[in-house]
């Protein structure tokens, strides 16, 4: 059978295809090893087969597409749900290796820097609208991820967005790789006692704060995502679109700030998440140009195979 006729063969996959296939294939092997360490683990890789499938079938359905916007949607959509899927995968296995936190490190060495917990010094600036500002700023980090997307699509096409969903997923899948290896709570949960002022805003401290008690986990704060991600859609705006960027400048600080006035993240995950980002952005498309070389002399290779085929009958 040609490697064309079958769903595996047909799709060309993209790096961060494989790094996140990869991811979801290392967090099965973890939950196989340490069954007595995670919660219904059967169902966990049963959904990881299922997931996976499911994102190959996209990526083959989106092989038929000619449409070039259809084909920016379906592949943006895949990517960012997959990877979304890894993030939920995590909370599952956040402790697979520990049964504790290590919020007792970062704030040991945070106390040393700042002589109290930063997000306790916070609260002295805390008002309904700067929380509501910070709230919304915390928000729209989420449908930045497509807008940075199509931005790059726009500009140059499918080699720009590809370079910018492999920095997405290169700081998406690491932040994901370090929470299970070095799980952090975050000070809402380490220390919520001492966080004496309510949050208090309106309509988007109210989405926030479904969030924080349906989406957000223990154990997913360091490195921050937000920081790391939000960083990798600013600098491909400067990329691509320079107006847009200082457009988004003040809304990206104010993300950075936001993870810690909103008592989801530490100083210390922005400080590791923001350079995450920068090397993301960095490394994303030297990477994608040597999987381009990889695959390419893949191909090469398998077209050789049918000639030496003929030559040997």
């Amino acid at each position: 059978m040609n490697h064309r006729d079958n769903l595996v063969g047909a799709v060309e996959y993209r790096l961060v295809d494989v790094l996140s296939i990869t991811l979801v294939g290392l967090f099965t092997g973890f939950i196989l090893l340490f069954q007595e360490n995670v919660r219904s683990w059967q169902n966990l890789v049963l959904n990881n087969v299922v997931a996976v499938l499911f994102f190959v079938g996209a990526l083959w359905w989106r092989s038929k597409i000619a449409h070039p916007w259809y084909r920016w949607f379906l592949r943006t959509a895949a990517v960012t749900a997959f990877v979304s899927f890894i993030y939920n995968e995590t909370s599952k296995i956040i402790n697979i290796f520990y049964e504790g936190y290590f919020d007792e490190l970062v704030m040991e060495w945070e106390l040393a820097i700042f002589g109290q917990h930063p997000t306790v010094w916070l609260q002295s600036l805390t008002t309904p609208w700067v929380t509501e500002w910070m709230m919304f700023t915390y928000i729209i980090y989420v449908p930045l991820i497509p807008f940075a997307a199509w931005l790059a699509f726009m500009k140059k096409r499918e080699r720009a967005l590809e370079d910018y969903l492999i920095s997405f997923g290169l700081a998406s899948l690491i932040c994901y790789l370090v929470f299970i290896l070095f799980p952090v709570k975050g000070p809402m949960r380490a220390i919520p006692e001492l966080h004496t002022m309510p949050l208090e805003g309106f309509v988007f401290t109210w989405i926030s704060d479904l969030i924080r008690q349906n989406v957000h986990f223990p154990g997913g704060c360091l490195p921050s995502p937000h920081c790391a991600i939000s960083t990798v859609i600013l600098l491909t705006a400067w990329r691509h679109h320079r107006p847009t960027f200082w457009v988004l400048l003040p809304i990206v600080l104010s993300i950075y700030v936001s993870t810690v006035y909103g008592r989801f993240h530490y100083v210390s995950d922005g400080i590791v998440g923001i350079p995450l980002g920068l090397f993301a952005v960095w490394a994303g498309p030297k990477l994608n140009s040597w999987w381009g070389k990889v695959t390419l002399i893949m191909k090469l290779q398998i077209k050789k195979v049918p000639q030496l085929e003929l030559e040997e009958t």
